[in-house]
């Protein structure tokens, strides 16, 4: 195994067009690190840069103890599973497996072992003999990663390997890969431009926006802090509600927000525990709340304190939740570029984007399309943005 460091990494084709701009990332040894962001975001071009695949115009990538901006992909030990698994159609699953040890003339007794215990891992024993063309998808990308098992390499990198199955498959097989690389224990870079295949996967997650890290961290840690307007839109899904308000301040004591004539009220410990918000009384800032932060009360409710009025827009009821969508006569503050990665993301409701907000239910709410109804607002876990350079205010 070995640990990968990218310091200041870029990468400008020759046009001019800038896909990776100094990169500086750290992945320890036997790490799972995700890479994630919307497409065209340089997370691809980060892992090819690593694999030797593609060449870093300024910077220094090092594998282990060695700097590798010179070495051939061959020489980078490393094994690389792909989107379209590149699997050759003549041969059997075995011979597939084994091929990358034959080419290096390892003796076929040693190539029959590791073929063996590779087949066993990943439950492939009764399929050695079968064709490509006679598997599932699944199984095929299961032969792809027996494939970079087998060369026991100090790297793994993978690049969107679940992104051809469908939906049940990948849940299926995202549990599958993560629990491989806990037992195989070798380090890997994964890309994806799906969130919570990154979140439910990685034990870090590192989250790209125009060839740029915007922030690297546990799941939770992102997700519970983000330090951007990108990362809090990006991260989450249904994504968090962002809305444009202003900031009243009473002393230290109190304070509140106005979104669209109405006032949310901020208790003292919010104003504490984030006193960088002293700096923007009457000021706007940018106010993102997540959908389960909001909880509904019976009847129309008066918007004071942690309470705001809405218009329910649409109900999704999805069986363990209810997801509800509404209209809170202010719009939704657009970050740019997360809007596509919505769409990446396949996120609920995208026909309503721009124009209201989402809140998580319970499965047997009784709200109705069409009607007003009280949000109650866990003020505590609001966030809150600078809405010039998009950072999270904190200190």
């Amino acid at each position: 195994m070995s640990a990968v460091e990218l310091d200041c990494v870029a990468k400008v084709y020759p046009n001019g067009t800038v896909a990776v701009s100094e990169l500086s990332l750290s992945v320890d040894d036997g790490e799972f690190m995700v890479l994630v962001g919307p497409s065209g975001c340089g997370k691809t071009t980060a892992l090819r840069m690593v694999a030797g695949l593609e060449e870093i115009t300024s910077g220094t990538i090092r594998i282990g103890d060695r700097t590798v901006n010179q070495l051939a992909p061959k020489d980078r030990d490393i094994a690389m599973v792909f989107q379209n698994y590149a699997l050759y159609p003549h041969m059997t699953v075995a011979a597939n497996i084994g091929f990358p040890l034959q080419l290096h003339g390892v003796p076929k007794d040693e190539i029959a072992r590791r073929v063996d215990e590779a087949a066993t891992l990943l439950g492939l024993e009764q399929l050695v003999d079968r064709k490509p063309g006679q598997l599932s998808g699944g199984q095929r990308q299961r032969v792809a990663m027996g494939r970079a098992i087998v060369r026991e390499p100090s790297l793994f990198l993978m690049d969107e390997p679940l992104s051809n199955l469908d939906a049940k498959l990948r849940v299926q097989m995202r549990a599958e890969v993560a629990r491989l690389q806990q037992r195989v224990g070798v380090t890997t870079i994964y890309v994806t431009h799906d969130q919570t295949e990154a979140m439910t996967m990685g034990d870090r997650v590192a989250v790209m926006r125009a060839g740029l890290l915007e922030q690297v961290d546990t799941p939770q840690a992102l997700y519970d802090d983000p330090d951007s307007l990108f990362v809090g839109a990006f991260i989450g899904s249904p994504s968090m509600n962002l809305y444009q308000a202003r900031l009243d301040i009473s002393g230290n004591a109190s304070g509140s927000i106005e979104l669209g004539g109405q006032k949310l009220g901020l208790p003292a410990d919010v104003l504490t525990s984030r006193p960088g918000l002293q700096r923007y009384k009457g000021r706007p800032v940018v106010v993102g709340i997540r959908p389960e932060d909001l909880s509904e009360e019976d009847g129309r409710s008066e918007s004071d304190g942690g309470r705001l009025k809405a218009d329910v827009l649409l109900v999704e009821a999805l069986g363990s939740e209810s997801l509800v969508h509404f209209d809170l006569g202010v719009p939704i503050f657009e970050v740019e570029g997360t809007r596509s990665a919505v769409e990446d993301q396949g996120d609920v409701a995208p026909h309503l984007a721009g124009i209201g907000g989402t809140a998580r239910f319970g499965p047997r709410t009784t709200v109705a399309v069409g009607t007003a109804i009280g949000l109650r607002v866990g003020t505590a876990r609001l966030h809150f943005f600078d809405p010039a350079d998009g950072r999270a205010i904190r200190d």
